[in-house]
């Protein structure tokens, strides 16, 4: 019951994806190539962190304070959500995603939520076949922020407290002045927070290589993968960087030890 199953014995909602279809998306994470990929499954991010965990949910949310996570299967191991992020979207064959009650009859109650099965490269007999790929991206902000100086404000105010008849809340001609010229900046601030917060682009590499072969006896895929995504938020102080850096590798071995027995290591 681990991912291997007859067409005509099955009977529940799958949704699959092979390799030519998930070669056609960029994405550098397992989770966000099931983004769009199949109803009902859902991929969200909390926040912009590139650091942050990518939530993914089958059939909506199942309980309110319980944990709504689908259960991942790599190569017929079921393994927590963690071990996602260490595995490269260019190291896996295919993915399917059992969406109905039919899951928990072969996983239990850990299937509630939906199963994901991925199911990586294996290597093939022949000669070894090298495979390199790196994509670089860069990223510059759709809608920069134009910064309004402070004298500029501050005059806006005046104008909304003389419409509104509170000349006691006006600001004087001397603060404006202090303001314009910055001579007590700590008091009279005028700061671009935008500049001083954001950079003009940033880059985003995404690299994988890849070799393949094998014998009669022993077949092997051995794939290495670097990815960096980059921030346009600057790093204020020490800690503070939001940028994403990640390597991983996989080697899968499979050895005929006799005609009946076969060893597999998947690491």
């Amino acid at each position: 019951g681990y991912g291997v199953t007859a067409t005509r014995d099955l009977t529940g909602q799958v949704a699959s994806l092979n390799e030519e279809q998930l070669s056609k998306k960029s994405a550098t994470n397992v989770e966000t190539m099931l983004q769009n990929a199949a109803a009902g499954v859902v991929v969200s991010l909390a926040s912009s962190n590139p650091n942050e965990k990518i939530r993914v949910r089958v059939r909506g949310e199942a309980s309110l304070s319980g944990d709504n996570e689908p259960l991942y299967v790599v190569d017929g191991m079921p393994v927590s959500s963690d071990v996602m992020s260490a595995i490269s979207p260019s190291d896996i064959q295919s993915i399917d995603v059992l969406k109905d009650a039919s899951a928990t009859a072969v996983y239990g109650s850990k299937g509630a939520n939906g199963v994901i099965l991925i199911t990586t490269k294996t290597g093939v007999k022949g000669k070894p076949k090298f495979k390199v790929n790196v994509e670089y991206s860069a990223n510059t902000p759709m809608f920069p922020v134009e910064h309004v100086d402070a004298p500029t404000i501050i005059n806006m105010a005046n104008i909304a407290y003389r419409n509104a008849g509170s000349f006691g809340s006006l600001y004087s001609d001397d603060i404006i002045k202090q303001y314009a010229d910055q001579s007590n900046p700590l008091r009279y601030p005028d700061v671009n927070w935008y500049e001083l917060m954001t950079k003009d682009f940033s880059s985003s590499v995404n690299a994988d290589f890849s070799m393949v072969g094998g014998s009669n006896k022993v077949r092997y895929y051995i794939g290495v993968g670097y990815v960096h995504d980059g921030s346009i938020l600057k790093e204020v102080t020490k800690g503070t960087n939001y940028q994403y850096d990640k390597f991983n590798y996989r080697v899968n071995l499979d050895w005929d030890i006799t005609k009946s027995t076969s060893l597999s290591f998947k690491f």
